[in-house]
């Protein structure tokens, strides 16, 4: 028993190369690919590539505005432990030879010390 196109076997499946996540889009295709009649193949046609174009979207503007988010936590953070280093130390040392009184005034301030100190 021999046929035209010399196959002997065979059979769909679902492979999946992503992280695991299933989105709707996936989920919406897959059914209309199971379901299989005419209103599935309408669903392929022109829900899906619909659903996608607004599922990408709404997921871009959901992690736009979390990495915003993020981006303020991180500056705030970065100011309130760049303050104490910004604050400027003032030092004079006196000299009583010298006839205007102050022979030093020195101005430092803390990122500078602990670079020197290396």
């Amino acid at each position: 028993m021999s046929r035209s196109d010399d196959t002997l076997f065979e059979t769909k499946f679902n492979v999946q190369l992503d992280d695991g996540v299933v989105t709707l889009p996936l989920q919406v295709k897959r059914w209309a690919e199971k379901r299989g009649d005419g209103f599935g193949a309408f669903v392929l046609a022109f829900v899906v590539p619909w659903l996608e174009e607004v599922w990408v979207k709404v997921k871009t503007k959901q992690t736009m505005r979390d990495v915003d988010r993020q981006a303020e936590d991180l500056v705030s953070s970065w100011e309130s432990e760049q303050e104490p280093m910004m604050s400027p130390t003032f030092s004079e040392k006196t000299d009583p030879e010298n006839p205007f009184g102050v022979s030093e005034l020195r101005l430092t301030h803390n990122f500078v010390e602990k670079k020197s100190e290396k």
